[in-house]
């Protein structure tokens, strides 16, 4: 929370959030991302810890697809956290499965970032477990997404207020 009120910028917020996660035990990665409109993907926008460049070997939607029935895609179209508390068994992870365990992935917990009905992505967590992510730990995820959520809101209106500012003044 001290990272969602001192920083200067929305990246700032999602890279510090995503770095403290991915030192935290038992996360080993953690990455923000938003959801192409367009094309329905979720494009990773920050990401910390131990990658190996699993986002460039993933695809992930929010459709519903094969690639948007894991928790990413899940998470941004019910808007609720959504966990594979095993991802060697979960049938749902299977598209990202073995590159998911190639990096000791063993659970894994999207977050919508999601403030007064307006999404703004998603924050992903990957531990080096099966079932890290019990019904607290959830709540604490649920509530984090909220306050990033919020901060990235408070950016926006900020920038907002500027522009407004800039135009009236020219």
């Amino acid at each position: 929370n001290k990272i969602l009120v001192r920083a200067d910028s929305r990246g700032e917020v999602e890279t510090r959030v995503c770095e403290v996660i991915s030192e935290s035990y038992p996360y080993l990665f953690a990455w923000i991302g938003t959801v192409d409109s367009e094309t329905d993907r979720v494009e990773p926008q920050t990401s910390a810890g131990k990658d190996e460049g699993y986002l460039d070997d993933v695809t992930i939607t929010a459709d519903t697809a094969p690639t948007g029935q894991g928790p990413g895609g899940t998470a941004i179209r019910e808007r609720r956290v959504a966990v594979a508390q095993n991802i060697a068994e979960d049938a749902k992870f299977t598209p990202w499965r073995d590159a998911a365990l190639n990096r000791g992935y063993r659970s894994v917990a999207a977050v919508p970032l999601e403030y007064e009905d307006t999404l703004y992505g998603e924050l992903v967590v990957y531990a080096d477990r099966p079932n890290a992510f019990d019904k607290d730990e959830r709540a604490l995820l649920k509530e984090l997404g909220d306050n990033i959520a919020h901060s990235i809101h408070s950016f926006n209106v900020r920038e907002e207020l500027r522009t407004e500012r800039d135009r009236r003044q020219a």
